[in-house]
């Protein structure tokens, strides 16, 4: 197998494996599945997910896209996993947050888990090879 192929088959599975688990996590969450488990165990349950996504996205993007394009990977889930985290503890905590407050938060975890991500890392580095007169549009 060419180098090339290798490249497009870990884009693909990576991409396959994080719809799957965004499908997973949207079917369980937004429709109300986990609705009756108690409030702790579904943020470790979102949080797991969140780590699954990036897992998945640091496997297949590691090798195949340059290093500073990996570096914004860790720094996009760095940031908004911190975000979680804090706003997790203060929930946990303090008191639990406005409706406001957790309705940003769900909007953050779910980016985090969506292939929207990485998408637009595919996306660049597709602009970016064919900017630099790669032949890379099959």
């Amino acid at each position: 197998m060419t180098e090339k192929r290798k490249r497009r088959w870990a884009f693909a599975l990576g991409l396959f494996v994080i719809t799957v688990l965004y499908c997973v996590y949207y079917l369980g969450f937004v429709y109300g599945v986990f609705t009756r488990v108690p409030m702790k165990t579904r943020h470790i349950v979102k949080f797991l997910f969140v780590l699954a996504v990036y897992g998945v996205g640091w496997l297949a993007l590691r090798r195949q896209v340059a290093e500073w394009m990996v570096k914004i990977w860790h720094m996009l889930y760095v940031c908004g996993v911190g975000v979680m985290l804090l706003l997790g503890a203060y929930d946990w905590g303090i008191a639990r947050l406005p409706a406001a407050v957790r309705s940003i938060a769900d909007a953050v975890q779910e980016l985090l888990v969506s292939p929207l991500l990485f998408i637009a890392m595919l996306l660049l580095l597709r602009s970016l090879r064919v900017a630099g007169g790669e032949e890379d549009t099959k």
